[in-house]
């Protein structure tokens, strides 16, 4: 069974708070929520400072790790409107390699619930925390795991819905633009990886 592991700032000694949670209303939904602080607080416990960020995480099983009959991503949230991250870990010989898109809705769709499609080759590639000079295509057979983030001058309460996440065959001419990806609505949407959340 899928598990989610929690990161936040908190761990060393950043004022930002979070919780992930499963619940059963509306059919079932994962909560992301909490407050980001950009204050780094006390010196943490590894004795350096950190701060503004809060994420979660999802090791694949095995079984879910072959994502080669797939070309992206569907998400369904709901979001207050803030810029989150969703991350991609490939199984790559780069151990850094770090693909990211972002979930961003405009002021009429917040907390609504918005399907958005990420296609893989509109992904940015990213490691340690920047953006890598090289922009190679995502061409992984294999995804290690997947994950939600909130960072950067985002200070305050927040809370991102989430009914799942999929991959999904985007099709040919179903690409967007990476920076807004929740405005798509592509209607196909395969029966695999149903439900992950």
């Amino acid at each position: 069974e899928s598990t989610w592991e929690t990161f936040c700032d908190e761990d060393y000694g950043g004022d930002s708070r979070m919780s992930w949670a499963l619940s059963g209303d509306e059919g079932g939904k994962a909560v992301f929520s909490g407050t980001l602080s950009n204050s780094k607080g006390k010196t943490g416990q590894r004795g350096f400072d950190r701060s503004g960020y809060c994420a979660v995480k999802m090791e694949l099983p095995g079984e879910q790790q072959d994502v080669s009959d797939f070309s992206g991503v569907e998400i369904l949230f709901k979001s207050d409107g803030r810029k989150y991250t969703f991350n991609l870990q490939p199984e790559s010989f780069i151990p850094d390699d770090l693909y990211q898109g972002y979930l961003i809705v405009d002021e009429s769709a917040k907390n609504e619930w918005v399907s958005a499609i990420l296609p893989f080759e509109r992904l940015i590639l990213t490691g340690r925390g920047h953006i890598k000079e090289d922009q190679r295509a995502f061409d992984h057979d294999l995804v290690r795991s997947l994950g939600i983030a909130l960072h950067g001058d985002q200070a305050g309460d927040f809370m991102l819905e989430l009914k799942h996440i999929k991959f999904i065959d985007v099709g040919h001419g179903a690409l967007l633009n990476h920076a807004n990806p929740a405005v798509n609505s592509l209607s196909r949407n395969p029966e695999a990886f149903e439900k992950l959340v």
